[in-house]
């Protein structure tokens, strides 16, 4: 981030900083839990089309494996 960029963030924070950043530690959060939520759920979509998919006679066996 370039640092005229961060001056401008600054003078934006600075009558309201604690206030603001404990909305976006929030919101962060939040954001961060959903893409770890959707990243695990297309991983676990991926492994099990490979598991359906290859040569695996007990599905269930294997995921447990």
């Amino acid at each position: 981030m370039p640092a005229d960029q961060i001056h401008v963030y600054q003078r934006i924070y600075a009558g309201h900083l604690p206030q603001d950043i404990r909305f976006s530690v929030r919101a962060a959060s939040s954001v961060l839990r959903n893409f770890v939520g959707l990243a695990t759920h297309a991983i676990w979509h991926v492994l099990y089309s490979i598991l359906f998919m290859g040569n695996c006679q007990h599905p269930v066996r294997c995921i447990l494996a």
